[in-house]
């Protein structure tokens, strides 16, 4: 079916990006601290440990979010059903 298909050419999409990452990598292993990607290699791994740290702090971001809503959610209903079904004016 189209998903198994699709499936199927991710996999072959992610087994080629291997092969030219380690062939790239192979072509770099013999380098010198002189070498730009060896001279670049930090920068990039630090980059890539931010961008999970951001990542992971979105995610605490839209649960805080998700939860606030349904306090807020909750806090209307109960609003509406306590007599009078007035909030505070501010």
């Amino acid at each position: 079916d189209l998903a198994c298909s699709e499936l199927s050419m991710k996999r072959d999409d992610l087994d080629e990006c291997r092969r030219r990452f380690e062939f790239e990598d192979l072509q770099h292993s013999g380098c010198t601290w002189n070498c730009s990607v060896k001279r670049a290699a930090p920068f990039y791994e630090k980059r890539r440990l931010h961008e999970s740290k951001v990542d992971h702090q979105l995610q605490q971001l839209q649960l805080v979010e998700h939860r606030l809503k349904e306090a807020r959610q909750r806090v209307a209903l109960l609003q509406a059903e306590s007599p009078g079904g007035k909030s505070r004016s501010r």
